[in-house]
């Protein structure tokens, strides 16, 4: 990954710049393939919990 901009100095002209860059680890990169390509666990929705009100 990297970070560029590209701005104007006071001559209006654009001037480009390299930044930082950065390698993604590669655990990171599995979960993100993972989390694209496999749906979630549980697809269905969840059943919903009745709390009746509070009695004085």
């Amino acid at each position: 990954m990297y970070l560029n901009i590209l701005v104007k100095d006071l001559a209006g002209i654009p001037r480009y710049f390299h930044l930082d860059h950065m390698e993604i680890p590669s655990l990171i990169m599995l979960a993100l393939e993972q989390a694209t390509f496999h749906p979630p666990r549980n697809i269905n929705p969840s059943s919903t919990v009745f709390t009746p009100p509070y009695n004085k």
